[in-house]
């Protein structure tokens, strides 16, 4: 026996709601129409009396469910705000059509089945009278026969619309399959009938989703609107097999952190009466583009992209730096090779021998440099030839750097505008250094500062959305987390797709930036960018006001928090595969063995690996076989990995 009818769900399949769960929707729609600033109490008060009504229309007509209009029948005309009943069914309906978006994966199997002659039509519990469906359906691509519990009376749940179906359609149960993502409604009681079924669960909320939301009660529109933009950020089309864990972790947290990140800058920008806002390179790349997204929403200023890196910034000043000015050069978590060293100075190992007439065979070498390798580069760094060598480089440093800048628009006013991840304002010392000479000054927005950050003094003006105060952080807090791990933010959440900026040259007449190697991870690299624009873009499109604002930077906080402090094995495996923007950049994680356990308490290291101070510990936790992770939730195991990793 041949299929020769498909039907659908309609929500979570083919539509996925902007607001996650319809008691939200409802909250939404008593914020819209009640009058007055409503009451918190009032919106209860009317949420409360809207599912009486729908209730009592079931139980008045004995049905399985009660269409939208005998709903409202039964709301009450002596209402405490004097609404019409029909004023509030008219504002729900324009709601509930308009707060839905089509999934494009399953819009393309459905007109791949009407292409090839297959009928198609959709089933769903929902109330809503049957031509505002099809409208609601007919707007996102849907075109098809609806059977609803709101016209019928009958529910998916009971088998009893499965039944109408059938009947209506002239089916035997065999030749009808059945698609949608409820495992009882949709797949167990169509299968007990003979229905055939297939289940489809990405529209399904991630349990990282589900977290969110279980902390709300279900009466928080904002934030099931924030849930729901991860879902759709997710379903935007089918990922390739290799990248659906990246897109699901960028979905989920990097895209509302960043996100959160972007919409306060700007407004922080905006009510500094600020016209333009640079973001800088590589790390601003992604938040510029968000920036371009969220600016019109926001009222922000205009955001633009400023190319340049720490080693161009630093360039004009080089020759008067000491030593301990020059640390930056090999912070943690990057490359200690001699030519990836000396390129943020734009030198070759082969100038400074040359600059300095000494031998220094580890310079000529591929290999990292140990410690007293970097003590040996500095003293060459700060010999009399070297010195005069990177004097002349930073003449010319200045000189391109400040054409760009003023070729930019940056040094158009008294003060110039930048937003960047942060951590220590190193970078805007060194730019507020090189522009004092021409009168601008430089304000700093920035996503973190460490505890080791400069200050006003020497770096200037500056905001933060979160600054390192170790002495009041609590042990799990985000506080707590998040400075340990600015490698892996750097990695994962603010990924480029050009390379990093080695300083400037002047090409038919106008000056361009020098860049290093294109980095590698193309592909994630996009994936993570293109799935963060999406959630911003769902976020805008459903409507932005103050309560997205404080709703984003609650889901942004504890999204970091718990991917940090207890990743799933799925997020962990997603960075784990993911390539370092540069070659030499070292791994974040590393699952665990039998191994490590032992090292862990008798205190050595693990064969084969020896310091593990840089990987992220709770991520290696999470990547690791069950049985690690099982005994990794002891409190004295967890301690002694701790210090290990540490």
């Amino acid at each position: 026996m041949s299929a020769l009818v498909h039907s659908f769900a309609v929500f979570d399949t083919c539509l996925a709601r902007l607001y996650v769960r319809p008691t939200d929707l409802l909250f939404a729609l008593a914020a819209r129409i009640l009058p007055g600033p409503a009451s918190r109490e009032d919106l209860h008060e009317f949420v409360r009396l809207r599912l009486l009504a729908e209730e009592k229309a079931r139980k008045d007509l004995g049905l399985e469910a009660a269409g939208l209009g005998l709903v409202y029948e039964r709301f009450p005309k002596a209402n405490p705000w004097g609404l019409d009943p029909d004023l509030a069914q008219s504002s729900e309906l324009d709601l509930c059509v308009h707060s839905v978006s089509p999934v494009p994966p399953v819009l393309r199997q459905v007109r791949r089945l009407i292409g090839q002659g297959e009928r198609v039509v959709y089933i769903t519990d929902s109330i809503l009278p049957g031509p505002a469906l099809r409208r609601m359906m007919e707007a996102n691509g849907f075109a098809g026969e609806i059977y609803s519990a709101g016209e019928t009376g009958k529910t998916k749940a009971s088998g009893q619309l499965f039944s109408l179906v059938l009947a209506a359609e002239g089916l035997e149960a065999g030749q009808l399959v059945h698609t949608g993502p409820d495992s009882a409604a949709d797949y167990k009681r169509p299968r007990s009938m003979g229905i055939k079924t297939d289940f489809r669960s990405e529209a399904v909320l991630t349990s990282h989703e589900q977290h969110l939301l279980r902390l709300h009660r279900d009466c928080a529109p904002a934030l099931s609107r924030s849930v729901a933009a991860s879902r759709l950020a997710r379903l935007r089309d089918e990922p390739e097999a290799k990248l659906a864990g990246l897109r699901a972790l960028a979905a989920d947290v990097v895209a509302p952190v960043l996100t959160a990140f972007v919409a306060w800058t700007l407004d922080e920008a905006a009510r500094a009466g600020l016209a333009r806002l640079y973001f800088l390179a590589r790390e601003g790349q992604v938040l510029h583009r968000l920036a371009q997204v969220l600016s019109p929403a926001v009222n922000g200023p205009e955001p633009r992209y400023l190319m340049g890196s720490l080693a161009c910034w630093m360039a004009p000043g080089l020759a008067g730096l000491d030593r301990e000015e020059f640390s930056w050069l090999a912070a943690a978590g990057q490359s200690r090779r001699p030519v990836d060293l000396l390129a943020k100075l734009s030198l070759t190992p082969e100038e400074l021998l040359q600059a300095v007439g000494r031998s220094m065979p580890a310079l000529l070498s591929d290999h990292p440099l140990d410690d007293a390798g970097l003590a040996g580069l500095w003293t060459l760094l700060e010999d009399g030839g070297a010195r005069r060598l990177l004097a002349g480089k930073a003449a010319l440093a200045r000189e391109l750097m400040l054409a760009y800048l003023e070729q930019e628009g940056a040094l158009e006013g008294p003060v110039l505008a930048v937003a960047d991840m942060g951590w220590t304002l190193t970078t805007q010392r060194a730019l507020r250094e090189v522009l004092a000479a021409r009168g601008v000054d430089v304000t700093g927005y920035y996503f973190g500062l460490t505890g080791v950050r400069l200050g006003r003094m020497e770096a200037g003006a500056h905001r933060a959305l979160f600054i390192e105060r170790a002495a009041q952080s609590v042990p799990g807090s985000l506080d707590s987390l998040l400075f340990k791990h600015v490698a892996l933010l750097e990695r994962v959440f603010t990924r480029a797709d050009h390379g990093r900026v080695l300083g400037y040259e002047r090409k038919g007449g106008t000056v361009v930036p020098v860049l290093g190697p294109t980095p590698q991870g193309a592909a994630q690299t996009r994936e993570v960018q293109e799935t963060v624009l999406a959630y911003a873009e769902s976020l805008v499109r459903s409507g932005w006001g103050e309560d997205t604002v404080s709703a984003l930077r609650e889901t942004a906080v504890e999204s970091l928090r718990r991917f940090l402090a207890s990743p799933e094995p799925g997020q962990a495996r997603a960075v784990a595969g993911l390539p370092g923007q540069d070659e030499r950049d070292l791994p974040l994680l590393r699952g665990l063995g039998i191994l490590d356990v032992a090292a862990a308490w008798l205190g050595g290291s693990t064969p084969g690996h020896g310091g593990d101070g840089g990987l992220w510990l709770e991520g290696c936790v999470a990547a690791s076989p069950g049985w690690i992770r099982s005994l990794a939730r002891r409190p004295r195991l967890a301690a002694l990995l701790r210090s290990r990793f540490s």
